[in-house]
């Protein structure tokens, strides 16, 4: 059986014997070329899956599988993660804010509301962001 080696990869690399077309974990298939990573991104970021509309938020923000870096595009779907508690996503959100970027003006204080509500609600993930 293969497995994906984290279910937030957007390469969806695999370990194990074999060629599997799925994660025999988390059944996520794999994906194969650029095109395709944004095209599986953008259909489970649309069926609402947070770890889907994360990942495309980072693929608008850094500029990965789209031509250019879209900062109002990765906003938007980072907010929808964020919604359902996506700790990355809020997180990646409060960078946004600390940098002014995506239509929010620099706010540090709601850079910071965002970084301890992760450290509130997933202390052992904020513990290996602050690390």
């Amino acid at each position: 059986k293969r497995i994906c080696l984290d279910c937030n990869d957007p390469d969806r690399t695999f370990i194990g014997p074999g060629r599997a077309k799925r994660c025999s974990f988390c059944g996520i298939p794999a994906i194969i070329g650029d095109k395709g990573r944004l095209g599986a991104l953008k259909k489970h970021a649309k069926k609402g899956a947070a770890w889907g509309q994360h990942m495309l938020g980072y693929c608008y923000r850094k500029g990965e599988f789209v031509s250019q870096s879209d900062y109002y595009e990765a906003k938007r779907w980072y907010e929808k993660a964020a919604k359902q508690g996506h700790p990355g996503a809020i997180l990646s959100l409060g960078m946004l804010y600390l940098e002014g970027r995506g239509g929010c003006s620099t706010d540090l204080s709601k850079a910071r509301e965002l970084a301890e509500m992760v450290m509130s609600l997933y202390p052992l993930l904020a513990n290996r962001c602050i690390c």
